[in-house]
C-alpha cells in the first residue's frame, strides 16, 4: 500500500485485492505506481515479465502462500530479483492467515530462488513476531 514509491524503476505495479479501497481511503493511486486490484496468485502479467518483485509485509496476508510464490516465480524473468520482507509467526492472526516459518520459507523458495536472509528482526513486545528480509534471484 504505497511503499513502492521508494524504488526507482521505469514502471511499477502494486498488486492488492484491496487497491481500490485503499485509494478511496488514502489516495495511493496518485503517485507513479500502477495499482492492480487482483489477487497475488493471479497476476495479469506474461511469464518472465518482471525484473524485480518486491513484497513488504504481504506474504502472510495471502490466502495461498505456495501458489503466490509460484506466481512470483512465473512472472519474474530468469535471474530476476526478489526483495521480500516477511513476518514469521507461530499462530495466525485475523488478517494474516498464513503462519510463515523459516521451514515454510525454505520449502517454498529452495528450488526456485538463490536467496539469503539479509536482515532478521527478533520479536519484541510491540511486534510479537520475527521479521526477515530476503534477497535473491530466480534460478
Amino acid at each position: 500500500m504505497g511503499s513502492l514509491h521508494h524504488f526507482n524503476a521505469k514502471m511499477k505495479f502494486g498488486i492488492d485485492i484491496l487497491a481500490n479501497e485503499y485509494d478511496k481511503e488514502s489516495g495511493i493511486l496518485k503517485h507513479d505506481t500502477i495499482y492492480l486490484n487482483c489477487p497475488s496468485h493471479k497476476m495479469p502479467f506474461l511469464n518472465g515479465f518482471a525484473d524485480v518483485v518486491v513484497s513488504r509485509n504481504a506474504l502472510d496476508h495471502v490466502d495461498d502462500f505456495e501458489t503466490t510464490v509460484n506466481e512470483i516465480y512465473r512472472v519474474l524473468k530468469s535471474g530476476g530479483e526478489i526483495i521480500l520482507s516477511i513476518n514469521l509467526r507461530l499462530v495466525p492472526a485475523s488478517t494474516e492467515p498464513q503462519v510463515l516459518t523459516m521451514g515454510k520459507i525454505k520449502k517454498a523458495f529452495f528450488n526456485k530462488f538463490n536467496y539469503k536472509i539479509i536482515k532478521k528482526l527478533i520479536a519484541t513486545k510491540e511486534r510479537p513476531f520475527e521479521r526477515i528480509v530476503v534477497k535473491g534471484n530466480k534460478r
